[in-house]
């Protein structure tokens, strides 16, 4: 499976410091923060149903299945998306660093 890549916070990391004032790792700790309580869900969940497939299955036995089959098409979307937009936003700052880099195909 596509996963985002060791580029993904590296793409980011000049965002989050200039909204963040110069204050990322405080960023990041919140928005750590902000997750635990989802990991934390997922926790009981794990021991309920211990299956592979993550969201899909948990939204699935847990609620019902049509919401299961959306959460499971999100994620996958999430999965498709996400990295292509990871790189563009990482061609664009490497461009800007090193204008000789093309970012257009």
């Amino acid at each position: 499976m596509i996963k985002h890549g060791p580029i993904a916070p590296w793409s980011i990391y000049g965002i989050v410091a200039s909204l963040s004032n110069g204050m990322p790792a405080l960023a990041y700790l919140l928005g750590m923060l902000g997750m635990m309580p989802t990991a934390y869900a997922y926790s009981p969940m794990v021991m309920e149903f211990p299956l592979a497939g993550s969201v899909y299955n948990y939204a699935q036995r847990a609620v019902n299945p049509f919401y299961g089959f959306i959460a499971g098409m999100s994620i996958m979307l999430d999965y498709f998306l996400v990295p292509g937009l990871v790189y563009v936003v990482a061609a664009l700052a490497m461009n800007t660093i090193i204008p000789q880099i093309p970012y257009q195909t």
